[in-house]
């Protein structure tokens, strides 16, 4: 990303907006643009499958579940940057709207919350016996 700037610097003739299906590129250009395609896609997958293995028990990307994280994710990302837009008071997501993709959030890390408290009170139920073992051992 930061050669950007450089590289096109060096092609000021290069026209990308200009109307037509096929603007000529050269080389380069073309492969600094594959290079962010497959950097792209690569955050893509990988922050669905991060998404997967909070929410999942089998860390697959492919559940809805997953999609559904990604989807209210981005939503509140969009309403993050209302300072690179102007918006009407009008087209502002209602409580209604916003109380839903909050629910998504709490419903998908209610299992995940539920699943690790249960794991840490397996853990100190362990802790405890292996302790009282060892305390009994020594009497």
């Amino acid at each position: 990303m930061k050669a950007l700037p450089d590289l096109l610097a060096r092609f000021p003739e290069l026209e990308l907006y200009r109307e037509g299906d096929f603007i000529p590129v050269p080389q380069e250009v073309a492969t600094a643009m594959g290079n962010l395609f497959k950097a792209a896609i690569h955050e893509r997958r990988r922050v669905r499958d991060d998404v997967a293995a909070l929410i999942t028990d089998d860390a697959n990307a492919n559940q809805v579940a997953v999609s559904r994280w990604i989807e209210s994710r981005n939503y509140f990302v969009k309403w993050a940057h209302l300072q690179e837009c102007d918006v009407a008071d009008a087209d502002l997501p209602s409580d209604d709207e916003l109380r839903e993709h909050i629910g998504v959030f709490e419903e998908l890390l209610d299992g995940v919350v539920t699943a690790f408290f249960a794991t840490r009170h397996s853990i100190d139920d362990l802790l405890a016996e292996i302790n009282a073992t060892e305390e009994g051992a020594d009497a």
